[in-house]
């Protein structure tokens, strides 16, 4: 066991959870794109507006991330602000890729995802559409510990204060572990759609 807090991510963090990225989403197309890649994704996401990352770190050390959770309460304006602000450096992380149509092809698909993605419907609540958790992982060594559940409700609760009164999560229907765990977390099944040739689920989960 390690005693751990929950607070948002800064600069000392984002490497780490690029990394964590990379080591345990291993169906998802982001990770083959880098380490650098994603930790400037990562940034950018933790200073889109009404966006943000919340880590799991340990008490004695605040640069150890055990785990994170990724958010925001406007799918398209987050990824809108992270393309404006960061598209050269990220250009720059993946230029040896863009020259396989096939890879820029999926790199385009993966950084407009809100836009190609089209839910059955979207809800708007106080001029925020689709509020979501975007990426959450823990870390191996830390499993078992209640530390994706006490990000989730860290989440519930910011949430709340942005007067959401739901939000969604997208996973992949292979991934028996994350189902489970969003299930076992007051998530419900909305609907299943393809990402990349792969089947995906999304679950919406009620904040009132």
């Amino acid at each position: 066991m390690i005693d751990y807090k929950i607070v948002r991510a800064n600069e000392k963090h984002f490497q780490s959870i690029a990394r964590l990225h990379i080591q345990r989403i291993t169906e998802g197309f982001l990770s083959s794109l880098g380490i650098k890649f994603l930790t400037i994704l990562y940034k950018g996401i933790s200073n889109a507006q009404n966006s943000g990352i919340f880590v799991a770190v340990s008490e004695e050390n605040n640069s150890l991330v055990l785990g994170f959770i990724s958010y925001t309460n406007n799918v398209k304006k987050c990824y809108i602000n992270v393309i404006k602000r960061h598209f050269v450096s990220l250009s720059l992380t993946i230029f040896p890729n863009i020259v396989n149509i096939k890879i820029l092809k999926k790199i385009l698909e993966t950084l407009f995802y809100p836009f190609f993605h089209k839910p059955q419907k979207i809800e708007k609540h106080n001029n925020a559409i689709r509020a979501e958790l975007l990426s959450m992982v823990i870390d191996n060594a830390y499993q078992g510990m209640g530390i994706g559940k006490s990000l989730v409700k860290k989440l519930d609760d910011t949430m709340k204060q942005m007067e959401i009164d739901k939000y969604y999560v997208v996973t992949y229907q292979v991934d028996v572990r994350s189902n489970s765990f969003y299930k076992s977390c007051g998530f419900v099944l909305k609907q299943e759609f393809t990402n990349h040739n792969k089947p995906m689920n999304e679950y919406v989960k009620a904040l009132i």
